[in-house]
């Protein structure tokens, strides 16, 4: 983990991460030096899409609804509460994309023996140890972070057959699992360790999907209901795939598999 290990000699008030395929777009350190003034400790802004020479392309994410949070302007400072309520389980709007994130150091220090156990899911975790302090958090709408989308993607090599796709899929569920375990430890809160517990129960679930096991099919159920009577936006494959015995649980499964070759790599399936 390379900010775990950075975290060792990092003196500056406020970590920025960088991913090797993204690049910071003009004014991104002053902006984030400014939302600092205000006494946050977790900062995030917008992203441009570019491809692999660097130019602008059409955005595939529609991240229209973190208006629900800055109604006006280019900018809100919020309560960490409040924009958690507000974004629900679409909380992946303040969470997407490493480079797109500040956090103060000191937060992460505090954390650091959490980080070092985090396999993918940083970004997150970010977000969710921030909700340990009172501090509010700086939602920046300016496009300051350029996202790099490259047509060859890497994921094609594990879509080569069904087979290898589901184990695949496997371990990336089991290392997310981990992930929000990991999370859930941190959490100092009640009501925030709640949210965390969902999606690591969710996760699992459509690991076990994936393996045909059931061990969790009824509290998936039941909790994700329960969400979505209260207004959550629930995975819809998380309880379809709960309540279909394992073999129609493949044939949806084989259906995303085919569906992800197909983009990526169209003349596969001719």
């Amino acid at each position: 983990m390379k900010i775990y290990e950075a975290l060792k000699t990092i003196n500056g008030e406020i970590v920025a991460p960088l991913d090797d395929d993204d690049v910071f777009l003009q004014g991104k350190l002053r902006s984030i030096q400014e939302a600092f003034s205000n006494d946050i400790d977790f900062y995030r802004n917008e992203v441009v899409a570019i491809d692999s020479e660097g130019n602008e392309i059409n955005s595939p994410f529609d991240r229209s609804e973190i208006r629900k949070i800055v109604r006006a302007g280019d900018h809100a400072i919020v309560d960490k509460r409040e924009a958690y309520t507000k974004f629900k389980s679409n909380v992946d709007l303040l969470t997407f994309n490493n480079s797109s994130i500040a956090i103060s150091t000191d937060l992460l220090k505090k954390h650091s023996e959490y980080l070092r156990k985090i396999e993918r899911l940083t970004d997150a975790f970010f977000f969710y140890i921030s909700l340990n302090s009172n501090k509010k958090i700086f939602i920046d709408l300016k496009k300051l972070t350029g996202y790099r989308i490259h047509g060859e993607n890497s994921s094609i090599r594990y879509l080569n057959t069904f087979e290898d796709f589901l184990a695949y899929m496997r371990q990336f569920y089991m290392s997310r699992e981990r992930d929000w375990e990991n999370i859930k430890e941190a959490m100092e809160t009640e009501w925030a360790k709640d949210y965390v517990t969902v999606f690591y129960l969710f996760t699992k679930c459509l690991r076990e999907s994936i393996e045909g096991r059931h061990e969790d099919r009824m509290e998936c159920i039941r909790v994700g209901l329960d969400r979505y009577v209260n207004g959550y936006i629930v995975p819809k494959k998380v309880l379809l795939l709960s309540l279909l015995p394992h073999s129609l649980q493949r044939s949806l499964w084989k259906r995303v598999w085919k569906n992800q070759v197909k983009s990526l790599n169209p003349s596969s399936l001719l």
